[in-house]
């Protein structure tokens, strides 16, 4: 770290590396670290760093992942066909048939818990020479990473470089 540097937010833990490249991994009160793929490398990454003062705006945005929405919706449309069918068409099951009820209530609440829990946070960096950095939180860990995303956006409200789309 540079003198009189401070970690603002860590964005991206390391065991979570493998799975955010190219994506911004941390902020500090200079800096805005960048998770790369290298290829030719031992751990498979590295990190490249931009300075905070090259950045024009931060964008944030709370948003909901398309794939998780339609995902739980699917799988609630198909439980809640399951039931009508069973409410309609129970009697006429053959003796000794059951449905198995135990599966299909697990499989409710993932249903549901896909449509409603797919809240993401995105920030969005823009550098002075037209670069976008950007970071995604996975859907659902809305909740985990809050606390993160507010630390970057008190920074960037101090540095006046923030520009809210929507969210908290």
């Amino acid at each position: 770290m540079v003198e009189n540097e401070v970690a603002v937010s860590e964005l991206v833990s390391p065991d979570e590396y493998r799975y955010h490249f190219n994506r911004v991994a941390g902020v500090t009160t200079k800096r805005i670290i960048y998770l790369k793929k290298k290829f030719a490398s031992k751990s498979g990454f590295e990190f490249e760093s931009f300075p905070i003062a090259d950045c024009s705006t931060i964008k944030y945005k709370a948003e909901y992942s398309l794939l998780t929405v339609v995902t739980g919706v699917v799988v609630v449309c198909i439980l809640l066909l399951l039931f009508l069918m069973l409410y309609l068409y129970g009697d006429s099951l053959a003796a000794g048939q059951t449905a198995p009820l135990g599966a299909i209530v697990l499989a409710s609440l993932y249903g549901i818990r896909k449509l409603f829990g797919a809240k993401r946070h995105r920030l969005t960096f823009m550098l002075n020479n037209g670069h976008k950095l950007e970071w995604l939180s996975k859907a659902g860990h809305f909740d985990n990473k809050e606390r993160e995303v507010k630390k970057v956006v008190s920074l960037a409200k101090r540095l006046n470089i923030l520009c809210r789309v929507d969210g908290v």
